[in-house]
């Protein structure tokens, strides 16, 4: 495994901000599924490979818009758009991250593969009850329609129907059709799909109770010596969040507050 004997300047790899050594290349492919502790294999695999991990959520909802808008065209590409055109787009999008994790590049893990052939694949795992459970709560924000009037109005996250939509198809895509509707089986249904595209001596199931020496022996890297990160998906999902609905709700309150003001200006007018 590629690796890097001096830790760069550690940045939050939720922050949607661009990797900062454009020359790495992915060495990590995560392919768990939403809600299974990509959050702390996204910080595990930003210790043990000193480098910028891609989690597909935050780099999508958080970053620039271009960001957003590339994910969305590569998952749903169009009549037309060839698959040199796609392999292109995901490396412009990956340039610079030594691994990925989370939605949506979980759903290209056979591109990925192919287009990375050094490079391994962790799919983090999780009970399926649980995890369904779990996920059901993630949807349910995401799919919450105020949650969607709300990001109408923030840069980025405008375009997050579009791209959940996007995601839709390209999962229906990818997965057979007794996958919908969804519950806990398909944990199993994506298992078996990165067993059938991934070779055997480069993909590892993980589960984060097992903690770094699992992990880093199928990585072939050194253990890092601070605890292996335990973050609860949940509760980290409810305070990134809580910033964007006050915002949102507080541009809606300019929009209509000007909107009022501008209507009585406008009857004003008329009057005199």
């Amino acid at each position: 495994m590629e690796g890097s004997t001096e830790q760069k300047r550690w940045r939050d790899p939720f922050a949607g901000e661009p990797p900062n050594d454009p020359t790495r290349t992915l060495q990590v492919i995560g392919a768990g599924l939403p809600r299974t502790g990509t959050i702390s294999l996204t910080l595990a695999l930003s210790w043990a490979l000193h480098g910028d991990v891609c989690h597909g959520g935050s780099a999508c909802l958080r970053g620039k818009e271009h960001i957003i808008k590339g994910w969305t065209k590569v998952l749903d590409p169009g009549k037309g758009v060839s698959q040199e055109e796609v392999d292109h787009t995901l490396k412009e999008l990956l340039a610079g991250y030594v691994a990925t994790t989370d939605a949506p590049a979980i759903f290209f893990v056979e591109e990925l593969v192919r287009l990375y052939p050094d490079a391994k694949v962790v799919c983090t795992v999780r009970e399926p009850n649980r995890w369904w459970d779990s996920y059901q709560e993630l949807i349910n924000t995401l799919d919450n329609p105020l949650f969607i009037l709300l990001q109408l109005v923030q840069p980025t996250l405008r375009y997050s129907l579009a791209w959940k939509l996007a995601i839709l198809k390209r999962r229906r895509k990818i997965y057979p059709a007794e996958f919908e509707p969804l519950g806990p089986h398909f944990m199993e249904i994506h298992s078996d799909y990165l067993k059938r595209v991934v070779p055997e001596d480069r993909l590892f199931f993980f589960n984060m109770k097992d903690g770094w020496e699992p992990l880093c022996q199928f990585l072939g890297i050194p253990v890092p010596e601070k605890p292996f990160p335990q973050v609860h998906d949940r509760a980290s999902m409810k305070s990134s969040w809580a910033p964007y609905w006050w915002r949102g709700a507080a541009i809606w309150v300019i929009i209509l507050a000007a909107g009022y003001g501008l209507s009585k200006a406008v009857s004003y007018a008329r009057k005199y």
